[in-house]
């Protein structure tokens, strides 16, 4: 434009004056835009350096009262260890007088139980024994029975066969009877012993009833004194008085003033304006949300509520401007009322935040001081409880130094009535014994009666037996005779019957195989006759019971139960087409 020559020097010279004008005024725009700029870094370094000292103050914070509960966690391990340090040193008191008490019991009770120890150990030899001398009466009398069986099984014959047999019979039948005598005596003597013990033991029953409910008596005594002295020493206890001031300081008062606190800030709130400041609550929402778009920290809101009419911070500027855009209906002044009023509450609320921490630091002081007071009245009330338990446990020593002197007295007294008693058992246990054996003996000669009588009842059978077995030999033996005579009947008729009779190819061709019978099965059919003799021969030989004979499954070749009984029948062997198939 400069470069048109149709222009003249002062046009030229205007428009250099206003092309520098514009450059200066763009200079001086982006010189305020960069102040502005820096400004608003300034102000965001401001609020995060302010943020890093509130977080750093919080960390600090906790950093301190993870101190002080980390202080509170070793006092109070400190504290658990000496008190646990101190009930192990208890224990292992309360464990040596434990074991020396147990050892002195332990003493007589081996004086009192000596007897009755040695009794045990003769009563276990005595059952070792009894347990031994059944076992060997019982091998014997099965070695008997089972000789008895084989002998019997191999069905002998002849007198000599008989005699053995019945000295079998005879010993098994003692062995036996030796058995059930020995049982019956053992289970006699067991069953008088049982009588006496049970009436003994009624006795002495009795007698420790009586003892028993005399202790019971003194120790119910003893337990309402213990319950009279315990409540004496509940009234006189620290605890009481603890618990009489926990109580007074009970956390109901407490509630109430902090529920009329609460009623009087909540009426102070709504004087102020309420929870939004007498705006709606969508306004108020809006004008939150700028305030949090724009990042304006509460510092600089209660400086600009603080002000009272000074230069307003740019921040607050851009909020006046940015609420005023979104929020319809509000003007200037209205937001920057509302902004004092918000920066106000949030002034109170740290302020409340800040009293409560202080409160509750004191109310933590408080409570530490109460527990210490506890703890040392506590401390003091179980010093004197333990010296009265040592009181107490230092009688109760005395007590049962005189209760084990007056036990062994007793069982002094015990033991020469056992003594009298012991003596006494062995004269009635001699006499029971005579009378015994009298009843034994009378037994026993009623045995040998009936092993006589079942002596003869026993060859009776055997001779019944070996005629019964001498049947079935001759009966076998006619019917080997039998077969081979119709064996050889059967074959001498084979040899003077042709083998083709004449038109026998006529027949085989015009017989039908399905429904005419063969040659063969001609043969083999059985007629009625041959079927009743065959049924009375089966009935007389038991066949129906008892398995074919190896013979006769020779015979078969391993065919039909058909063939093999017409085989017995008539000797007659299978035909050749059938043994292939």
């Amino acid at each position: 434009m400069l470069d048109d020559p149709g222009l003249d020097v002062e046009t030229k010279l205007a428009v250099l004056d206003r092309l520098k004008s514009l450059s200066k005024a763009r200079s001086e725009a982006l010189e305020r835009e960069r102040k502005e700029q820096d400004e608003a870094d300034d102000e965001e370094a401001a609020r995060v350096d302010a943020e890093a000292a509130r977080e750093e103050a919080l960390k600090y914070k906790l950093a301190s009262e993870a101190a002080k509960r980390r202080r509170k966690a070793l006092q109070e391990v400190f504290e658990w260890k000496q008190r646990f340090t101190k009930l192990t040193h208890q224990s292992q008191v309360l464990d040596r007088e434990r074991q020396a008490g147990l050892r002195l019991a332990r003493g007589h009770l081996e004086e009192e139980t000596a007897d009755l120890v040695k009794e045990e150990v003769g009563l276990d030899r005595k059952r070792d024994s009894d347990r031994r001398d059944l076992f060997n009466q019982l091998d014997k009398a099965k070695w008997a029975v089972e000789r008895l069986a084989n002998t019997v099984a191999e069905m002998g014959t002849g007198d000599a066969y008989l005699r053995a047999v019945e000295q079998q019979m005879d010993h098994a039948e003692t062995c036996i009877n030796a058995v059930k005598t020995s049982r019956r005596t053992v289970f006699e003597k067991l069953v008088a012993k049982e009588e006496a013990l049970t009436q003994e033991l009624a006795h002495l029953s009795t007698r420790f009833d009586l003892e028993e409910e005399q202790d019971r008596a003194s120790k119910r005594l003893a337990a309402e004194e213990k319950t009279r002295d315990r409540q004496a020493n509940a009234v006189r206890s620290p605890l009481a008085s603890a618990r009489s001031q926990s109580s007074r300081r009970s956390p109901r008062v407490e509630h109430a003033d902090l529920k009329a606190r609460i009623d009087a800030i909540e009426e102070e709130i709504a004087e102020m304006g309420g929870s939004s400041g007498h705006w709606d609550g969508r306004d108020h929402a809006d004008f939150l949300r700028c305030v949090s778009r724009l990042k304006v920290a509460d510092a600089s809101l209660i400086q600009f509520a603080r002000s009272k009419g000074a230069e307003v911070p740019k921040p607050i500027g851009r909020l006046f401007e940015k609420a005023g855009s979104e929020i319809p209906g509000k003007d200037e002044d209205a937001i920057q009322e509302h902004t004092r009023w918000n920066a106000t509450g949030a002034e109170g609320k740290g302020k409340a935040s800040a009293q409560i921490v202080a409160e509750r630091k004191q109310r933590e002081k408080e409570l530490e001081q109460e527990r210490k007071e506890r703890r040392r009245a506590v401390a003091e009330w179980k010093a004197a409880r333990d010296a009265e338990r040592r009181a107490e446990h230092a009688a109760k020593e005395a007590e049962e130094r005189a209760e084990r002197e007056r036990r062994a007295e007793d069982l002094q007294r015990r033991r020469a009535e056992k003594e009298r008693i012991a003596l006494f058992k062995l004269q009635r246990e001699a006499e029971r014994d005579r009378q015994r054996n009298f009843e034994a003996a009378a037994v026993r000669d009623a045995r040998e009666h009936e092993l006589r009588k079942a002596t003869v009842s026993l060859k009776e059978r055997q001779a019944r037996d070996l005629a019964l077995a001498t049947q079935r030999r001759t009966v076998a033996k006619h019917k080997q005779e039998t077969e081979k005579q119709d064996r050889a009947t059967h074959i001498q008729t084979l040899k003077v019957r042709p083998a083709v009779r004449p038109g026998f190819d006529q027949k085989l061709k015009a017989r039908s195989a399905l429904t005419e019978a063969t040659t063969a099965y001609n043969r083999k059919r059985l007629t009625p006759e041959e079927l009743g003799e065959l049924q009375e021969r089966r009935a007389r030989t038991r066949a129906h019971d008892a398995a074919v004979p190896s013979s006769a499954a020779a015979s078969l070749g391993g065919r039909s139960y058909a063939i093999g009984v017409r085989n017995l029948v008539g000797g007659r062997a299978g035909a050749s087409w059938r043994a292939s198939s």
